[in-house]
């Protein structure tokens, strides 16, 4: 993950601590979108990773088998037009 990668590379460059990166990192973060509070910015890289881990761990194959699948049963379900979207988009990978 990109993330990891700047914490190693501020570790190496400017010889800190991981915390002491982590916190440059998410002061730069911060900066750049002054509306977000740090708590949320926190909640929102620890769901990046989690998505990234079972990403990484079933494949990303398998997770667009598994949305294909479940496009097609919505849409199975019934004609309308939103469930012809939704068939449509996982058919063709439009996400």
């Amino acid at each position: 993950m990109s993330f990891d990668r700047s914490i190693d590379e501020i570790m190496a460059r400017d010889r800190v601590g991981m915390k002491k990166a982590k916190g440059l990192i998410y002061d730069f973060i911060l900066a750049q979108n002054p509306g977000t509070k740090r708590v949320a910015l926190y909640k929102k890289i620890e769901r990046a990773r989690k998505i990234y881990r079972l990403k990484e761990k079933i494949g990303l194959d398998k997770i667009i088998y598994i949305q294909c699948k479940l496009y097609f049963e919505i849409y199975q379900r019934g004609n309308s037009k939103s469930h012809r979207s939704l068939y449509r988009k996982s058919r063709y990978g439009i996400h």
